[in-house]
C-alpha cells in the first residue's frame, strides 16, 4: 500500500477556478491510479516559513488511516473531498447522505461542500437540528435541561478506523475497522 500527498494553502482555494482545478486534479487522480480511499481535508495551525512548511504540535492532524502498510478503515470523520474505490463504492454509497456524489468507472466521488470545509463545519452537517424551545411555564422545578445534539456518524461504523486512545501527547493513530474490504485485510 503506497500513499500520496499534496498540501495547498486554503487562500489559493477562494478562487472558484483553483479551487474547481483541485477538485478535478483530486478525482482524476485518484481515479487514475484506482485508489482504494482518498481525501481532501481543511487542517489548521500549519504555518509556512517563506522556504517550507511545517507543523507544530498545536497543528490539527490527520488520522494515520495506512500506517507501516497496513490498512485500518475509513476515517471517523467526514473529509471535504472523499474518493471511495472499488472496494467500498457500493457499500458506502447509499449512506452519503449530504454534498454531492459522482459515480465513476473506478470508484465514487463525493464533496462534502463547495467551498473547503473543516471538520468542525462538515460535523454541522451532520448534526441534527436542535428542535426547538418549548414554552416555559411557571410552576415547574426549573427549566427542562437540554443537551446538545451528538453528531451522527457520517458511515457506517464498522467502516470507520477508531482512533486509538493509548498516548494521547503523540501523534494520532488508528485501531482497525470492524470490516475491511477483502484485499485490503492482512
Amino acid at each position: 500500500m503506497t500513499s500520496h500527498s499534496l498540501t495547498i494553502f486554503a487562500n489559493a482555494l477562494d478562487d472558484v477556478r483553483h479551487r474547481e482545478s483541485v477538485v478535478r486534479l483530486f478525482a482524476a487522480f485518484a481515479s487514475r491510479i484506482d485508489a482504494v480511499y482518498a481525501s481532501a481535508s481543511v487542517l489548521h495551525g500549519a504555518e509556512w516559513s517563506g522556504r517550507q512548511l511545517w507543523s507544530p504540535t498545536s497543528a490539527e492532524r490527520e488520522l494515520g488511516l495506512g500506517p507501516r502498510g497496513i490498512w485500518k478503515g475509513l476515517p471517523p470523520t467526514p473529509t471535504w473531498l472523499s474518493w471511495f474505490g472499488t472496494d467500498y463504492a457500493d457499500e458506502i454509497g447509499p449512506h452519503l447522505s449530504f454534498g454531492s456524489v459522482q459515480r465513476h468507472d473506478s470508484g465514487l466521488f463525493h464533496r462534502s461542500a463547495i467551498e473547503p470545509a473543516d471538520r468542525a463545519d462538515l460535523a454541522r452537517l451532520l448534526t441534527p437540528a436542535t428542535p426547538p424551545v418549548g414554552r416555559r411555564w411557571f410552576g415547574l422545578r426549573g427549566p427542562r435541561q437540554r443537551q446538545a445534539p451528538e453528531p451522527e456518524s457520517w458511515l457506517p461504523i464498522e467502516y470507520l478506523a477508531v482512533t486509538s486512545q493509548s498516548d494521547p501527547t503523540t501523534y494520532p493513530t488508528a485501531e482497525s475497522a470492524p470490516v475491511l474490504p477483502q484485499m485490503l485485510r492482512t
